[in-house]
């Protein structure tokens, strides 16, 4: 039986590799970026924010998480990783690529 799960991470860290931290893409499953290090993480807004939406879920009601207007500016934006290295930032449904990789 599949369990909902959500990794809150910070790229950031200084402790522990931030890709180490995503979890596995599920239809359950998310990882949300927040800014911080990690001995902040345990007192970090952002990272209670997160905590408080996923308890408030009801069972069999998972979405993924979504910042409240009012935080917005505390999470940083949506960034897509590959595992070749590249980076897509979706933006309006337009894909960009970074421009060493537009040379390529």
């Amino acid at each position: 039986m599949p369990v909902p799960s959500t990794a809150v991470y910070t790229r950031s860290d200084g402790v522990v590799h931030w890709k180490l931290c995503l979890e596995a893409k599920s239809p359950t499953s998310e990882s949300v970026e927040v800014l911080g290090s990690h001995c902040g993480l345990g007192f970090n807004p952002s990272v209670a924010i997160v905590v408080a939406d996923r308890l408030a879920r009801p069972i069999g009601n998972w979405k993924r998480f979504r910042p409240p207007l009012w935080a917005l500016g505390a999470f940083p934006r949506a960034t897509h990783w590959k595992p070749n290295g590249t980076r897509e930032t979706h933006i309006a449904d337009v894909t960009v690529l970074s421009q060493s990789e537009q040379v390529a």
